[in-house]
């Protein structure tokens, strides 16, 4: 009788593993494809026309410079700050694109995302679709 049960204690850990390894294998494909869902698409940026390089740095400069201004005057604890944060780091990165030669679409995809990272979490879908037509708008022709 001992035997029998100590046999049995030896195969639980084993019969446990491989029925968490089943539930793994069942499950993982659904959760990756659940957390890969968003409905901001980053990404997308219309073909435009947009304004020269040119112009689009001296808008971007001036529009940066609202958004400082803006620091002064918001609660550092607010919410409002925080998203001014968030347009302010956009803004920049659309700068700093075009100040290395890409094109004004280009500077605009490769900054986009940024309202997508991990400091943007507070920062609501609505929001981000917000800032990224906003940014757009701002550099179109």
């Amino acid at each position: 009788m001992k035997s029998s049960i100590t046999n049995f204690l030896n195969v639980k850990p084993i019969i446990i593993c491989l029925i968490m390894v089943g539930l793994y294998v069942v499950s993982a494909p659904t959760l990756h494809a659940q957390s890969t869902q968003s409905s901001f698409n980053s990404g997308t940026v219309p073909n435009g026309p947009y304004v020269t390089p040119a112009v689009a740095i001296s808008k971007v400069e001036a529009k940066i410079l609202l958004l400082k201004e803006q620091y002064e005057i918001l609660n550092p604890n607010s919410q409002e700050y925080t998203f001014n944060e968030i347009k302010y780091s956009l803004y920049t990165a659309i700068l700093k694109n075009l100040n290395s030669g890409k094109t004004v679409k280009e500077s605009l995809e490769s900054a986009i995302p940024i309202l997508s990272i991990d400091a943007s979490s507070a920062l609501p879908k609505n929001k981000r679709e917000e800032y990224k037509q906003e940014a757009i708008n701002l550099l179109r022709a």
